[in-house]
């Protein structure tokens, strides 16, 4: 699929074309990949793409008779646990977490057949007006990817210019 074409779908739609045949997870997955390489250099939006995901996609169990089954989608850093996924909050505090236990919106989300390839960027805790970190060693902000020089706004930046972008077509928030 070309990237105008991905650009255009929604989670609706990609479904559609998934159980259509028309194109597979996998390739929905690596198109979602390839859109992280392409656009987080700018954004930094994205902090882990799951690459066990993009070799198994079903290896966090996402439900095959779900609606939205293959479609790819992002976990934001903070309230959106996946059992095994590393979540740190955005924080120095959490570095290197690795969740117990899988979150009840994320169960749904896996019982929809969504697929979970990454995490997507949060400040510390969730506790500021914009999207920016320091717990990785660096400062990271995240960019708003119709202006690069304004970020998307607090706690789910990452996910809001994910999705903005273009990246996938959902991901979490809170």
């Amino acid at each position: 699929m070309s990237w105008d074409e991905w650009i255009k779908q929604d989670a609706v739609a990609l479904a559609q074309l998934i159980r259509n045949k028309q194109i597979s997870p996998q390739q929905a997955a690596a198109q979602a990949a390839a859109a992280v390489e392409r656009l987080n250099p700018k954004l930094s939006a994205v902090l882990e793409v799951y690459e066990n995901t993009l070799e198994d996609i079903h290896v966090d169990g996402p439900d095959k008779q779900g609606a939205l089954y293959g479609v790819p989608m992002l976990l934001k850093d903070l309230g959106s646990s996946l059992k095994g996924r590393t979540q740190e909050a955005g924080s120095k505090l959490y570095r290197n977490r690795v969740a117990t236990s899988t979150d009840p919106a994320v169960e749904n989300y896996l019982r929809a057949g969504l697929i979970p390839i990454g995490r997507s960027t949060t400040p510390e805790f969730g506790n500021s007006f914009d999207t920016t970190t320091d717990y990785l060693g660096k400062v990271l902000v995240t960019r708003n990817p119709w202006n690069l020089d304004r970020t998307p706004g607090g706690s789910s930046g990452g996910s809001a210019a994910a999705v903005a972008a273009g990246i996938v077509p959902i991901g979490t928030s809170s």
